[in-house]
């Protein structure tokens, strides 16, 4: 990443921690939201160096014993990379497939032990405003009376939305073609922000049969799996901002992965 953007920048938009029980001791888990502004001036996994400047957020959940981080979950938004890169994402998710494919790499079949066991929530016991994170995802993030009707929200290509009928509305555009959807919550946990609000970090997974037309494509009838992050402000019980990442790219390139892989 450093050859490809060597002027990359690092700002903390916001860090959500806890600290959590582990049979080798207490462990603290960190949600880090990060924005990058860089410049492609090198060679990057999606052809040569464009020239062009981008900015892309990634969220970084770690978890870190003695100060050392021995396991993380890093989910970036490539489809904001390299739409602004002047690429198709489209495009190179499907070169990348190929080049997967060409390796005898299946992230689908890599995938197979993530798809089992959706029914079941490792979050920990929650506070109330953990327990309205928890209804959102439970209702598949469609229940509108969890936001406030001024809420903000930040998504997938950098996409910028207002309102809870936008967000709701996303989100079942998103969906459509896929039947079956399950939400499951991976890890969550809160800290205080100033007043009376209170910041929420979720980790989340999904499956879903994919077996419509949609924003990916044709239906090839597997059950995908995704993985995102999600930061939430709450104010007065009521999310007043969200910001929800996937790597929309990578969904691509594994839905590609599996038509090749026929």
């Amino acid at each position: 990443t450093l050859k490809s953007f060597p002027d990359r920048r690092l700002d903390a938009d916001n860090v959500i921690w806890s600290k959590d029980p582990d049979p080798q001791g207490d462990f603290f888990y960190s949600s880090h939201r990060i924005t990058s502004k860089m410049t492609n001036l090198g060679p990057s996994e999606f052809g040569s160096a464009t020239g062009r400047k981008v900015r892309v957020t990634t969220f970084a959940d770690t978890k870190a014993r003695q100060n050392d981080i021995f396991e993380e979950w890093l989910v970036r938004d490539y489809g904001a990379m390299v739409f602004q890169m002047g690429l198709d994402p489209m495009s190179v998710a499907k070169v990348s497939a190929e080049a997967d494919h060409a390796t005898g790499l299946s992230i689908h079949d890599n995938h197979a032990p993530n798809r089992v066991g959706m029914d079941v929530h490792t979050a920990r016991p929650g506070t109330a405003s953990e327990d309205v994170i928890m209804a959102l995802v439970n209702s598949g993030w469609s229940d509108r009376s969890l936001y406030d009707y001024r809420v903000r929200g930040d998504y997938p290509y950098a996409q910028s939305l207002y309102g809870a009928d936008q967000i709701t509305e996303s989100r079942q555009e998103w969906l459509a073609g896929f039947r079956n959807v399950r939400f499951r919550a991976d890890h969550i946990c809160e800290v205080p922000y100033l007043g009376d609000a209170v910041d929420v970090a979720l980790r989340w997974s999904m499956t879903a049969e994919h077996v419509g037309p949609g924003r990916y494509g044709n239906p090839t009838g597997e059950t995908v799996y995704i993985l995102g992050i999600s930061h939430f402000r709450l104010l007065e019980g009521i999310i007043r901002e969200e910001a929800t990442l996937w790597d929309d790219v990578g969904v691509m390139r594994m839905i590609e992965g599996i038509r090749l892989g026929r």
